[in-house]
């Protein structure tokens, strides 16, 4: 059952619940779901009536009677979606404390989900999976050009790339210095993977910049490569990127919140597994140091 707070105190409920029961806020009242209509007055229903009526006499009551039976027989209740334990209810007028929202954001009726890496952090519903999508390959990106990646070797397996549901110039992070040859001629399909090529612009040291890593310390792999890279002096590289719903944000939450009354901001993006393998070669250390 979903846990409905008190407006008043709103904030401090939902600092003291743990990230698994505030998956989900919906926000606001939301908008009353109209029950399904019957269907019309059947042959049945009619001899049912004018039994039921010849015993009235007067055609006044004959008719209002026959009217309230026929309502009461197919008065339809509404039923309120019961949502998992996951959603909070709560208002966009509460104060909401240490939580943060996109600009302009939250409104009233809308839904949003917690960022996986970042406890504070809500994203509209139907945006969250090409948004938690494009914050890992951004880190990644970001931790390749930290370390000093020259070159790079893209091979997505699984995905929204793959797919041809998105693009690969929207999940990149414009501060990173990488440039991608996104041509017919670079991004390859076979009956397995999509291939695109990467060079990185950087200068400098290699470095691991943690406090800008959210993904970082939930990744082994890479915190491996990392360690190769700054303590051995490792001059290439394979490493694997991959992105599975945790967090049971889904088409059936989606239709459940629905049902309850609130919207999902938009029309929500489906998941898709992705895997996607990075291979390549670091800068090697000029012979007069960095």
């Amino acid at each position: 059952m979903d846990v409905e707070l008190d407006s008043c105190a709103m904030s401090t409920a939902i600092d003291q619940l743990p990230p698994r029961r505030r998956q989900i806020i919906a926000f606001g009242n939301p908008t009353p779901v109209s029950p399904p209509r019957k269907k019309g007055l059947g042959a049945k229903d009619v001899v049912d009536l004018a039994v039921l009526a010849l015993p009235l006499g007067p055609a006044v009551r004959l008719g209002k009677y026959a009217y309230d039976e026929y309502t009461a027989r197919h008065r339809v209740e509404p039923e309120r979606t019961e949502l998992p334990d996951c959603v909070v209810r709560a208002t966009a007028a509460d104060d909401l404390g240490r939580l943060k929202f996109p600009p302009g954001h939250p409104t009233e009726g809308c839904t949003y989900a917690l960022n996986p890496v970042r406890p504070e952090v809500y994203i509209p519903f139907h945006q969250y999976h090409r948004v938690v999508l494009r914050e890992k390959v951004a880190e990644l990106f970001t931790l390749l050009a930290a370390l000093r990646a020259e070159q790079v070797h893209v091979e997505v397996a699984r995905g929204a790339l793959r797919s041809g549901s998105l693009s690969l110039g929207a999940l990149l992070p414009t501060q990173v210095p990488v440039q991608v040859n996104v041509g017919a001629s670079a991004a390859r399909s076979s009956g397995h993977v999509t291939s695109f090529e990467a060079r990185f612009d950087g200068s400098g040291a290699p470095r691991v910049p943690r406090d800008s890593l959210k993904w970082f310390e939930h990744e082994p792999e890479w915190r491996a490569l990392s360690d190769a890279r700054m303590d051995h002096g490792l001059t290439t590289f394979r490493v694997s990127m991959q992105y599975v719903d945790a967090a049971a944000v889904t088409a059936t939450l989606g239709i459940a919140l629905q049902g309850a009354g609130y919207s999902l901001g938009g029309e929500f993006q489906q998941h898709e597994a992705e895997e996607w393998h990075l291979s390549g070669t670091f800068a090697r250390k000029p012979l007069f140091g960095w």
